[in-house]
């Protein structure tokens, strides 16, 4: 999953369910930011964390059509209307097709007259709301981008090449959230190259790759 963490120093041992991490919580939560439900998961005990997952209110654009950089698309109040409204976890194509600008992509060869998005970088965006944590320390979490991308958080560049579809991806913001107040992360993605030249999922002459080679946020 995708996550934003918490952190109040009371030294609780929390271990996570998946066995995947262990972490050590304050006293009654950490925020996780999962791109996969987006959920507020409240917390049941002092020892249990709480957590955000960001699917909802995200939009996607080309680089192409954007001519604003990093710094700025990622600031509250920044105009994405002419943005594609989408849900996360979504690959680039997913996304397109969900806005009507591809149709009926599995009728004879109707998918020959979608052009090669692979080639071109792609913006994701989303404003959320971030809770009040007394302290508390707060997490950005990725498990899921394929291939490459520029993360920002608030105006601030946290990764200029996350790389790898199958890494997380986890940052410190505490400094840069904003309890309280809206923050917004934008991720810049470049989907895989051609025939498997990155480490990503890749297909067969049976099985043809999609034309965004599945780029985009897909962890859940």
């Amino acid at each position: 999953m995708n996550k934003i963490l918490l952190n109040n120093p009371m030294k609780l041992k929390i271990k996570s369910t998946s066995k995947r991490f262990s972490l050590k919580f304050c006293k009654v939560y950490a925020l996780a930011f999962i791109l996969s439900v987006a959920t507020l998961i409240p917390a049941a005990a002092a020892s249990v964390p709480q957590s955000i997952e960001l699917t909802q209110g995200w939009s996607l654009a080309s680089e192409a059509s954007v001519t604003d950089p990093g710094d700025a698309v990622s600031q509250a109040g920044y105009n994405p209307s002419k943005w594609y409204p989408i849900t996360v976890p979504s690959t680039v194509m997913a996304g397109l097709v969900a806005n009507g600008v591809y149709t009926n992509l599995f009728m004879g060869t109707n998918m020959k007259s979608v052009p090669d998005l692979s080639r071109q970088k792609w913006w994701y965006r989303e404003e959320f709301d971030a809770p009040e944590n007394d302290g508390g320390q707060f997490w950005l979490r990725f498990k899921g981008i394929a291939y490459k991308a520029e993360i920002w958080l608030n105006g601030k560049l946290l990764d200029a090449n996350a790389e790898g579809t199958m890494v997380i991806h986890e940052y410190n913001v505490t400094d840069l959230i904003k309890p309280g107040e809206k923050n917004v992360v934008a991720v810049k993605v470049t989907p895989p190259a051609d025939n498997g030249r990155d480490l990503s999922f890749w297909y067969v002459d049976w099985n043809p790759a999609p034309p965004d080679n599945n780029g985009g946020i897909w962890g859940k």
